[in-house]
């Protein structure tokens, strides 16, 4: 979860491709969260709160990120994973609570000539991978299920929603950081128009 345009939230769909997220960050743009945040409704718009200020990272993720895959501190001596710290050296923590503005899918990487690509989605297509992909959905009762479903059928109709399709190679990571960037500016700014011509 980043900070985007006009200060507002760029949700990237958890659990894939943390060194994508870590580009992100080490190119100056603000983190909310690496991973899990709650997602609030409040006077009709979505939001996020921040998590923890460090971005994980497995080790082949920093290697690709540093050049060594020791490059970072790890979590804990036990255990091989190791974060990004964001606290304002080479990446920054974004400690507000925002409103989302855009959401990211997240599809396995390729190796196609033309990825990585920003790819559009219907809203029942954002809503099924969404569903899929909350935290520890499988403890809700029917009601709590319910709720949630009708939360995230909101959020993909208010929000716009996109995919990405990252290459293989490594080397493109630079490539699909300024990709999003340039894509969240624009969708960002043509949803707020949207918004604006049909409040008048």
């Amino acid at each position: 979860m980043y900070r985007g345009p006009g200060g507002r939230a760029v949700w990237r769909e958890p659990g894939r491709q943390v060194h994508d997220g870590g580009g992100l960050a080490l190119r100056g743009i603000p983190v909310l969260c690496e991973d899990i945040t709650p997602l609030i409704e409040e006077d009709g718009r979505f939001q996020v709160e921040p998590g923890y200020p460090r971005v994980c990272l497995w080790p082949d993720a920093v290697e690709k990120l540093f050049g060594a895959r020791d490059a970072l501190p790890r979590l804990t001596p036990s255990w091989e994973k190791f974060f990004l710290p964001l606290d304002g050296r080479n990446a920054i923590f974004e400690e507000q609570r925002r409103v989302v503005s855009a959401v990211y899918l997240l599809a396995p990487r390729v190796a196609e000539a033309d990825a990585p690509r920003i790819e559009a989605i219907t809203a029942r297509g954002a809503l099924l991978d969404l569903v899929q992909n909350t935290y520890m959905n499988w403890l809700l009762d029917r009601r709590q299920r319910a709720a949630e479903f009708d939360a995230l059928s909101k959020l993909v109709t208010q929000v716009p929603v996109r995919r990405i399709v990252p290459h293989l190679d490594p080397v493109r990571i630079g490539a699909l950081c300024e990709l999003i960037v340039a894509d969240v500016e624009r969708v960002s700014a043509a949803h707020d128009s949207a918004a604006g011509v049909s409040a008048r």
